[in-house]
């Protein structure tokens, strides 16, 4: 499902080590209902912080490319 262009989606979450480690478990087991549940269930701050990072931030301080998806 596509969201719409005019409405940008700019929420902040607050995940923790322990969640990130719990994601990479699932994901190296292969525990997808897992992931999906996780991000699904996820409740956006109230307002933003700036003493947080973002997902983009996170993975990349991991040393994880991501590569746009081709369409």
């Amino acid at each position: 499902m596509k969201r719409p262009e005019d409405k940008p989606r700019n929420f902040h979450y607050i995940i923790t080590e322990e969640d990130i480690l719990e994601i990479l478990i699932a994901m190296d087991n292969n525990d997808w209902d897992y992931v999906m549940d996780f991000f699904e269930d996820l409740e956006p701050l109230d307002a933003p912080r700036s003493d947080i990072f973002t997902l983009e931030q996170l993975v990349a301080n991991a040393g994880i490319v991501l590569t746009p998806r081709r369409k």
